[in-house]
């Protein structure tokens, strides 16, 4: 126990620390931090990302803070995240550090020291694992929307067992047609790398819960072999489509997607046509003329 005078020149330095914190503040320390956006960056554009404070709301001033980030590409909002910092005064980490310098030269010295320098050491590393991130961390649901894109945008789909239930159901609204368990949506995936070739897909915006996700994305490659119904032989043009992806997770695993997208400009981007229901039929360029 040490000394009364001791513990008056403690508190003391603990009162000047928290008096010259608004003055001289110390390390900020994330406690707290919810996202309220997701939208991920747009890859096809050249803008970089800027993450900038855009509001602060002081709970005590100079030592709690609520401040809300925003991170922009360009115009576009990507992410805002709401979070709760709290100062740590300098004083106070001079102090702290000098006391476990001397405690630790102590414990050094005595017969305890080794177990209680492990407990310390464990303590603090629990205490780092446990810091708070940037902001929540992704659900299942998430990270199955992010796998199941990937497989699309590579083709690989070794992993679909990981992903879909065996008796899921892929929807293809744009083409109407529906995939019932994994033969059929393992071919629906990679079908797209039959016919196109250099394929970029970025997801642009994200919604989450546990057991579903909704994820709108951008789609863009080059038409590189046939593409039925569309093209009969390889235009070589480049495509972008945007669209949407819903899914829906049972027991950790994918048992209902569906896409949407407008396929219209695709067709006639690659010198396809559209025939409306009054019989008009709309044709894009065709690539023989050298259209664009």
């Amino acid at each position: 126990m040490p000394p009364r005078a001791s513990r008056r020149t403690w508190w003391l330095i603990v009162a000047a620390a928290l008096l010259l914190t608004p003055v001289v503040p110390g390390p900020w320390v994330t406690v707290r931090a919810d996202r309220a956006l997701y939208q991920g960056p747009d890859l096809l554009s050249t803008e970089p990302e800027t993450t900038a404070t855009v509001a602060e709301e002081d709970v005590i001033p100079g030592l709690v803070v609520w401040r809300t980030l925003r991170t922009t590409q360009g115009g576009t909002l990507l992410r805002e995240v709401r979070r709760l910092d709290v100062a740590v005064p300098w004083l106070l980490v001079l102090v702290g550090m000098g006391w476990i310098v001397g405690r630790f030269r102590r414990l050094r010295r005595s017969r305890s020291g080794p177990g209680v320098l492990l407990f310390l050491a464990l303590t603090w590393a629990i205490g780092t694992s446990c810091a708070p991130a940037d902001g929540p961390a992704a659900t299942l649901a998430e990270t199955r929307m992010v796998e199941l894109l990937d497989m699309r945008r590579t083709g690989e789909v070794a992993r679909a067992a990981e992903v879909f239930d065996a008796v899921a159901v892929y929807e293809d609204y744009p083409n109407q047609v529906e995939y019932r368990g994994l033969p059929e949506i393992a071919e629906y995936l990679a079908g797209l790398h039959q016919w196109a070739g250099g394929v970029f897909l970025d997801v642009t915006r994200m919604h989450a819960a546990e057991d579903w996700a909704v994820a709108e994305w951008v789609l863009a490659g080059e038409q590189s072999a046939p593409f039925p119904g569309v093209a009969d032989s390889a235009t070589y043009r480049s495509f972008r489509l945007e669209g949407v992806t819903v899914l829906e997770l049972e027991r950790g695993l994918v048992v209902r997607a569906a896409d949407y997208a407008d396929m219209t400009p695709l067709v006639l981007g690659l010198g396809g046509s559209v025939t409306l229901p009054s019989g008009e039929v709309i044709r894009g360029d065709d690539p023989a003329d050298g259209g664009a």
